[in-house]
């Protein structure tokens, strides 16, 4: 079966989670998860999902690319309401590197650099994404997935399985948030 690609896609706005942006995962592969909320409109996803894996598998029934209502198996906000859900990956460089190009709503056109990536990509962050939908038969599990060229931070979110630090010592100081750098260093 010959692989298939699609064209690249840039996705409404969603709700980072299960990231591994700036280090691998433990199969080599740098990734994420964007979860779409309720109402979102993800039919350009769908419809390009649905292309390729007519291109690649005319006439049979294979795995879309965009995860719906039964098949979004993750429990607890914002999965619980979401319209859908992607999980669009990148390889690593030859060099180990990744090849993600990350950017920033307040200048598109500057690449941010991976140690900015890192300081501002979190589980739980407002993302878009351009992703390209492809093809894959696993021994004869078929379907459609993501590859994940570039993301742009559009605005922050509430974050999921960690704690923002200056909020929890802002709590614990009794203090008001933003001031907490002041009041922590004094």
């Amino acid at each position: 079966m010959s692989f298939q690609k699609g064209e690249q896609v840039i996705t409404p706005q969603a709700v980072m989670c299960f990231s591994y942006l700036t280090s691998p995962d433990d199969k080599g592969k740098f990734r994420a998860e964007l979860v779409f909320a309720e109402g979102t409109d993800i039919a350009g996803m769908q419809a390009a999902s649905d292309a390729v894996s007519k291109l690649a598998f005319p006439g049979k029934k294979t795995k879309s690319g965009v995860l719906t209502g039964e098949r979004i198996t993750t429990s607890g906000e914002p999965h619980d309401s979401a319209e859908g859900v992607i999980r669009p990956w990148s390889k690593a460089k030859p060099d180990g590197e990744c090849g993600i190009v990350f950017r920033h709503i307040k200048d598109v056109r500057q690449k941010l650099s991976a140690d900015e990536a890192r300081k501002l990509f979190y589980d739980g962050c407002i993302v878009r994404a351009s992703v390209t939908p492809f093809s894959y038969d696993n021994d004869g599990n078929k379907g459609v997935s993501w590859f994940l060229n570039e993301i742009l931070f559009v605005d922050d979110g509430n974050r999921i399985g960690g704690s923002d630090a200056a909020s929890a010592f802002a709590d614990a100081c009794g203090i008001e948030e933003e001031d907490v750098v002041d009041s922590l260093l004094s």
